[in-house]
């Protein structure tokens, strides 16, 4: 009778055990998506008044970007900091902004809209340690921060008109006028000195014979360390 039991308990742990994508960005798109179904449904049962969420060009534009750093996550080596910290980073962005569209209290959207322009200045400033890791080349770095600060801009707009309870999206502000040129700097946190010190850091980190390959412990928690403190300065 146990032994049947046993049996029983283990088909049933594999009928819940999630399904292994084998990509990681399939994964967090998998995820992402079914957290926005969970929080649609919430919303109508709740009688809440909405706006839909894929009615939202930045939405559109949030997905695009988790699926692309998502595709370079997959060949990055998982022993740094930098992968976990991106693709939680870049997933938040659009939870937030799903999230915020259920809500109905002004306060409370505004506040998860600068959640997820917080997550958005992470992912920027996990591309910029990725370029110095040699994970992206410098070209491929620059697009996907210009798709971050594109994020970015919309989101502020979008914030801006729910300010004013307007359900509608306001054209891109955030970073100036829009240039022909590529930008030195897409983020405001970018000149600061402080954060090209601590980018610095993880160059001469990186340059060290054990600094790229993380072989040992030691090497793995100062990563880590050094991660947490740009990315920090980043969210400032």
């Amino acid at each position: 009778m146990n032994g049947g039991n046993r049996a029983m308990n283990k088909r049933a742990d594999l009928a819940v055990r999630p399904l292994e994508f084998g990509h990681f960005a399939a994964w967090t798109l998998a995820r992402t998506l079914a957290q926005t179904v969970l929080a649609v449904f919430s919303a109508r049962e709740a009688g809440e008044a909405m706006l839909s969420h894929h009615k939202l060009k930045v939405y559109g534009k949030g997905v695009a970007v988790v699926a692309s750093l998502g595709k370079h996550l997959v060949q990055w080596d998982k022993r740094h900091a930098v992968v976990d910290q991106l693709g939680r980073a870049s997933e938040s962005i659009v939870l937030n902004l799903v999230e915020g569209v259920r809500l109905r209290r002004s306060a409370q959207k505004q506040q998860l809209l600068d959640y997820a322009v917080g997550s958005a200045l992470e992912c920027a400033a996990c591309v910029d340690i990725a370029v110095i890791k040699q994970f992206l080349a410098p070209e491929l770095g620059a697009l996907e921060k210009g798709s971050l600060g594109e994020v970015v801009r919309m989101l502020v707009g979008l914030r801006r008109s729910w300010e004013k309870d307007l359900l509608q999206e306001d054209p891109p502000v955030y970073g100036g006028s829009v240039s022909a040129e590529p930008p030195r700097w897409y983020f405001a946190h970018e000149p600061l000195e402080i954060y090209q010190v601590s980018l610095s850091l993880m160059r001469w980190f990186n340059a060290l014979p054990s600094g790229a390959e993380l072989a040992s412990r030691l090497y793995r928690q100062v990563d880590k360390a050094a991660t947490s403190l740009i990315l920090n300065l980043a969210e400032c």
